[in-house]
């Protein structure tokens, strides 16, 4: 089975760096923006017997992002907000963590998605690009 992973635009707020995967062998792919949170998918329904049916294909609206760096050894995790409370509360945990260095305060981020001006904005932390200084 091989995996190819490669950076699309993302539908919601049009950052050019989303992240993309595909499965080789199944067809089955899956999308998302550390911007904005939004998320995207395509998997394979199967049923009981394990036969494949059909597909599912799902969106979920970004409410906003966490982008959260470890610091020294430059690990991090990513994932998509899916309710203006999950927002308000990622953001109190970052910053949190941050003032007990839990977390980088330079590369680790919460956005909160404002849909009326098409834009995310960070409310805790520093935003980091990812890619290339992009």
């Amino acid at each position: 089975m091989a995996t190819v992973m490669s950076e699309e635009k993302c539908k919601q707020c049009g950052y050019e760096f989303g992240d993309f995967e595909l499965n080789c062998g199944t067809n089955e792919w899956n999308f998302d923006c550390r911007r904005c949170g939004y998320g995207e998918s395509s998997d394979w329904i199967a049923a009981e017997d394990g036969t494949r049916i059909g597909w599912k294909h799902e969106t979920l609206d970004g409410y906003g992002a966490v982008w959260a760096t470890r610091p020294g050894n430059g690990v991090s995790v990513f994932h998509g907000l899916r309710s203006a409370q999950e927002v308000e509360d990622a953001a109190q945990k970052m910053r949190e963590s941050i003032a007990k260095e839990e977390l980088d305060g330079e590369s680790s981020y919460v956005t909160r998605w404002d849909a009326e001006a098409k834009r995310a904005e960070v409310v805790a932390g520093k935003w980091v690009e990812q890619r290339d200084g992009k």
